[in-house]
């Protein structure tokens, strides 16, 4: 990777320093319960636990994941 990263002897400086693109952010999280696909910007049903959120498809589902979260984080 350290190679890679380097500049090439004779690039142009502006092509020497290159910004990373920032990630874009999230717009789909998976059920963790059934597997599902949520769309997070519209989710009804979610639930926080250590501290991070976990979007669900129905509310059976997230009924089943807050009695035992352990079963279902990884």
């Amino acid at each position: 990777v350290q190679l890679r990263r380097r500049p090439a002897a004779s690039a142009p400086p502006e092509a020497q320093v290159r910004a990373s693109p920032e990630p874009a952010p999230a717009t789909e999280a998976i059920d963790p319960v059934c597997g599902m696909t949520v769309e997070i910007a519209s989710a009804r049903y979610l639930s926080q636990h250590n501290g991070q959120t976990y979007y669900f498809c129905a509310a059976g589902c997230k009924r089943s994941f807050e009695k035992d979260p352990q079963r279902y984080v990884a």
